[in-house]
């Protein structure tokens, strides 16, 4: 799903003291959204945004500490997702229950992921050292980082040619997702999250 760069952002900001606390990093989906996702909001309303920092901040605070921790991420209906392992799910239900005194202000997806947040962002530094010889063959790696969503680590490439995902594959492992930079023209950023 699409999540809206105003949610996004918000989200971000509001989780990240709490989960760098718990030695985390933001837990928005790290994929930064396309022009086009941008502009359009399901319920972009002080309520609905109400309901999001209501939801993910005491979540964000019951669950940043636990093994199986994948993560949050808020789509463009402001639902807030949790991301867990699979033999962490149950007991993380249980927490979130108790996390909210008279139950919580939505209803929370809980969904199974592979990975922890803290191995995606481990995975992301992996992938750090070994970008200099992608970008010796002409590969524009303009971003790079932790997809919650996706529960899994994304590369973003300027100018993305035939054959560059496959090298990327190569070099980077086929658990990493290309996508495609459609940076404005000029504006160039290079970074991970």
């Amino acid at each position: 799903m699409r999540r809206s760069t105003v949610t996004a952002l918000t989200a971000t900001l509001l989780l990240a003291l709490p989960l760098q606390l718990a030695g985390c990093a933001p837990s928005t989906s790290a994929r930064p959204a396309a022009p086009a996702e941008t502009s359009t909001m399901e319920d972009p309303t002080p309520e609905a945004d109400r309901r999001v920092l209501e939801t993910s901040g005491p979540l964000s605070d019951a669950l940043s500490s636990d093994p199986g921790f994948g993560g949050i991420w808020v789509d463009d209906d402001h639902t807030v997702h949790v991301v867990m392992t699979a033999e962490r799910l149950g007991g993380a239900q249980d927490i979130a229950r108790y996390a909210f005194a008279d139950g919580p202000p939505t209803a929370i997806p809980f969904e199974v992921g592979q990975h922890t947040y803290e191995e995606l962002v481990a995975r992301r530094d992996e992938i750090s050292e070994l970008l200099p010889p992608l970008r010796a063959q002409g590969i524009g790696v303009s971003q790079w980082g932790p997809d919650v969503e996706l529960n899994a680590v994304y590369v973003m490439v300027v100018d993305l040619e035939e054959g560059d995902e496959q090298t990327i594959h190569e070099v980077l492992g086929d658990d990493v997702v290309v996508l495609e930079d459609e940076a404005p023209e000029g504006e160039p950023f290079s970074g991970r999250w």
